[in-house]
C-alpha cells in the first residue's frame, strides 16, 4: 500500500473492521473503536475536540440503531430529553453561582469581612498570611493558649493596646 494516503488507509481499515465484525460477530470491537476514532481523528486532524463529540454521538447512534439494534427512536428521544434536563440543571447552578459572585463583588463583602476581622482580631494585623490562623477554631485555641500559659497577662489590656496601635479601622 505504498503511496496511499493515511486517510485512505484508515478508511479502508475501518471498512474492513466493519465487515469482519459483521461476519464474525465481534460483540465489543465496534464499541471499543469509539476512542480510537476520536483520538485518531483528532490526531490526524480530521476534527476538533468539539467535532469529536459530534463524531462520538454519530458513532454511538450508528452502533445503537444499525449495528446492535438495541436503540429505537423512542429511546433516542428519551436520551435527548434527559440530556436537555441535565444540561439545564447544571446551567441553572452555574447561573446562580455567577449571580452570587456578582453580589459578593458589588457588596464588597470580602473587604468588609477583612476590616471586621482586623477589628476583632488585631493580633493578626501585619502578620504574614502564612502565619495567620486560617479558621476561627484555631484562632480561638491560639488565644486560649496565650491567655492560660502566660500568667499575669491581661487579655483585655492586650486587645486594647493592639487596637490602639492600628491607625484606623472603620466598620
Amino acid at each position: 500500500m505504498a503511496g496511499m494516503s493515511v486517510n485512505m488507509a484508515v478508511g479502508i481499515g475501518l471498512v474492513v473492521l466493519l465487515a469482519l465484525d459483521w461476519y464474525f460477530d465481534f460483540s465489543a470491537v465496534m464499541a471499543l473503536m469509539a476512542p480510537v476514532i476520536l483520538i485518531g481523528g483528532m490526531t490526524l486532524g480530521w476534527f476538533t475536540p468539539t467535532e469529536a463529540a459530534v463524531a462520538a454521538v454519530i458513532w454511538s447512534l450508528f452502533l445503537g440503531l444499525v449495528r446492535y439494534r438495541s436503540m429505537t427512536l423512542q429511546t433516542v428521544a428519551k436520551a435527548t430529553f434527559d440530556t436537555i434536563e441535565t444540561t439545564a440543571s447544571v446551567l441553572f447552578i452555574v447561573t446562580a453561582a455567577s449571580i452570587f459572585a456578582w453580589l459578593l463583588t458589588v457588596s464588597q463583602a470580602a473587604q468588609i469581612a477583612d476590616r471586621r476581622d482586623a477589628r476583632d482580631h488585631p493580633e493578626q494585623v501585619g502578620v504574614p498570611a502564612a502565619r495567620q490562623h486560617p479558621d476561627p477554631v484555631r484562632r480561638l485555641l491560639h488565644r486560649h493558649h496565650r491567655r492560660h500559659h502566660h500568667p499575669g497577662a491581661d487579655p483585655v489590656a492586650d486587645r486594647a493596646e493592639a487596637r490602639a496601635s492600628i491607625p484606623s479601622i472603620s466598620a
